[in-house]
């Protein structure tokens, strides 16, 4: 036996007499008006209208979208892919330029180092992975799932708001995904819903809410009865809007992407902007000529010979005296670990530092000898003196306590330095193996009566 479904005609005229009747004890001043097809401006089409004038001298509107099973499309929602991948995109464009805000104020990543193309590539790449994340984690929101009927409700003011069902429009009500997602986007917006049957009571599925949902944010749009608009018609007074209606478009209430877009090209704008900034930050080479080049490194040299010492010796032996390189800056001195008797020289009272330092079995080297350290070396450091002459009376005193003892001039490691560092044992190249030493130093010390104060320090080789 083959169903008979109420038309929609049919379910206009039974939400009207369902609304006469729920809003009977609401005080009001005068009779209520109760009407189908109503329009309103902007495409406003609403499928019933119940108003009365209240106490307080204020109108009450209660419209209502009635639905049969041929009209079902109202209330079925339609995904909306091209507004999801458009809020996608400007989500992503936001989150692109924000980064290279960041890489620009902590100058990483920066057109110097990535060049031009490689900035824009990276960009390009931050933007794609944003746009199928975020395009991944907004799929699930109502905003994408269009419904005509709440849509509709959303353009215009109206007390409370009704969406009436035919008998067949849904047919599962615990389980269809249709009916289910109606049913959550009319609790979130405060519109009632109402189920109707053949010859059957209505079913009252929720009432709708007393308060405003939307905060005020809709237009109070004027709705005219078809009665009115033929009055207009007549009267040669009908308005563009009505001239321009198309009620059977289901869809001209989708929202379009001109401020998605709009984000999209502002923020291509600035990282445009940020871009060009960095590569005019740039470092540039420029080639220079032969001739600049050496008046350069001419200029150079004569800068550092005001306060260095040459960097390269002709000669790699042990030195005599007189020393070859000025007499302030001694280069490195130490005591040999198996030294040979040095050969017998005269005494004289004269004797200079370098002789009496000879005498006492001690050999002197330039900073050749120290050049080829290519790593950071440790001693276990007494002391640093100023002069050459201190040196030498220092290691000869902690000689005669049984210590062996080597000078080293700092100026082979630091131009900037001019002491001279004594300390025992060798450089080591291990900082654990210079630490074994220094215990082993305390610990010969014993109560330090010698009041020696032992430290480690590095010494960084010449670049």
């Amino acid at each position: 036996m083959q169903l008979e479904y109420m038309t929609e005609q049919e379910v206009k005229r039974a939400t009207l007499r369902f609304l006469k009747h729920h809003y009977r004890f609401r005080e009001r001043q005068g009779a209520a008006t109760l009407t189908v097809d109503v329009r309103g401006e902007g495409g406003i089409v609403a499928d019933g209208l119940y108003a009365f004038t209240q106490k307080n001298g204020e109108l009450f509107r209660a419209t209502f979208e009635a639905t049969a099973i041929d009209r079902q499309g109202e209330v079925r929602f339609r995904k909306q892919p091209g507004l999801m991948w458009w809020d996608a995109a400007a989500l992503s464009a936001i989150t692109a330029l924000a980064l290279l805000f960041w890489a620009h104020q902590a100058a990483v990543l920066t057109v110097a180092e990535l060049t031009l193309t490689g900035s824009i590539a990276l960009l390009i790449a931050v933007f794609s992975a944003g746009l199928a994340t975020y395009r991944f984690l907004i799929g699930w929101h109502r905003r994408y799932r269009y419904i005509y009927a709440i849509e509709q409700f959303k353009r215009y003011y109206a007390n409370e708001q009704w969406i009436a069902l035919g008998e067949g429009v849904f047919t599962d009500f615990e389980r269809d995904p249709y009916f289910l997602e109606l049913q959550n986007q009319c609790r979130y917006h405060g519109i009632g819903l109402l189920v109707l049957k053949n010859r059957q009571e209505p079913r009252l599925l929720m009432t709708p809410s007393r308060t405003d949902t939307f905060k005020s944010k809709r237009r109070n749009v004027q709705l005219l009865s078809q009665a009115d608009v033929n009055r207009l018609f007549e009267a040669g007074n009908l308005p563009a809007w009505l001239r321009q209606f198309d009620a059977e478009n289901l869809k001209r209430f989708q929202q379009q992407y001109k401020y998605q877009a709009l984000v999209c090209l502002l923020s291509a704008l600035l990282a445009a902007g940020l871009l060009y900034l960095q590569s005019q930050k740039a470092v540039t080479r420029i080639v220079e000529s032969e001739e600049a080049y050496q008046e350069r490194v001419a200029l150079a040299r004569q800068r550092n010979e005001q306060y260095t010492q040459p960097l390269e010796f002709r000669i790699d032996t042990p030195l005599v005296w007189p020393y070859p390189i000025r007499s302030d800056l001694q280069a490195y001195l130490g005591p040999q670990l198996q030294p040979e008797p040095a050969r017998p020289v005269a005494k004289s009272q004269g004797a200079s530092p370098i002789e009496a330092f000879i005498a006492s079995q001690a050999t002197v080297y330039d900073c050749s000898r120290i050049r080829p350290l290519d790593e950071v070396g440790y001693i276990v450091q007494e002391g640093v003196y100023a002069s050459f002459t201190a040196a030498m009376s220092r290691v000869a005193t902690l000689e005669s306590y049984g210590f062996t003892a080597s000078a080293v001039w700092l100026g082979c490691f630091d131009e900037l330095e001019n002491g001279y560092a004594l300390y025992f044992g060798l450089i080591f190249t291990d900082l654990g193996h210079a630490r074994r030493a220094l215990e082993g130093y305390e610990r010969r010390l014993g109560d330090n009566v010698l009041q020696l104060n032992l430290n480690i320090r590095s010494l960084n080789p010449v670049k």
